[in-house]
């Protein structure tokens, strides 16, 4: 079965992903795993689909509560040691939306969780390494949110919940 016809992508329903980002060595060692991101990727962005923003949650950012990254444009964070200098070379300089930030933070506020907006925050390897395949040419914007703690992610339920209607309603698709 392939993905497609698995999770079928339209404008009412665009997924939402889990997208493990390995080891940062997948950032220059794809094996066929990054190609076949790609292909994804290119699916998500047919125009019938009505893509426009990407919202990730990704591991590498803890904080005491819960906050959204508004930076219009993060710097690629290599936030790791010990690896080759060619994955030190790597940038994702893909831009920011503080407008689609804006958009998250109101629904967490609306699930009942307190949210931070974050200007500064760099984007780490938890989501430039798989962004890098799915979406090569950085040309969507996005923002990335964090939930408290490992304990805390059920709490972000609710804010799931919210995303998936968001999604229909067009804010944040």
């Amino acid at each position: 079965m392939t993905l497609e016809r698995e999770f079928p992508m339209t404008a009412a329903t665009l997924p939402v992903l889990f997208i493990s980002h390995g080891a940062p060595l997948f950032a220059i060692e794809a094996g066929s795993t990054g190609p076949a991101l790609t292909r994804w990727g290119e699916g998500l962005q047919l125009p019938e689909n009505g893509l426009r923003g990407i919202v990730i949650m990704s591991p590498h950012w803890m904080a005491r509560s819960p906050a959204v990254m508004s930076n219009p444009a993060p710097a690629t964070w290599h936030d790791f040691g010990g690896f080759p200098p060619a994955l030190y070379e790597l940038q994702y300089p893909a831009p920011g939306s503080p407008a689609l930030a804006a958009d998250v933070l109101g629904l967490l506020r609306e699930a009942g969780m307190a949210a931070d907006s974050d200007a500064e925050r760099p984007l780490d390897h938890g989501a430039w390494v798989p962004l890098m395949h799915l979406f090569p040419r950085r040309m969507y914007r996005w923002c990335k949110w964090l939930c408290r703690r490992v304990t805390a992610r059920l709490r972000c339920m609710p804010w799931a919940a919210r995303c998936a209607a968001c999604g229909r309603r067009a804010c944040c698709s």
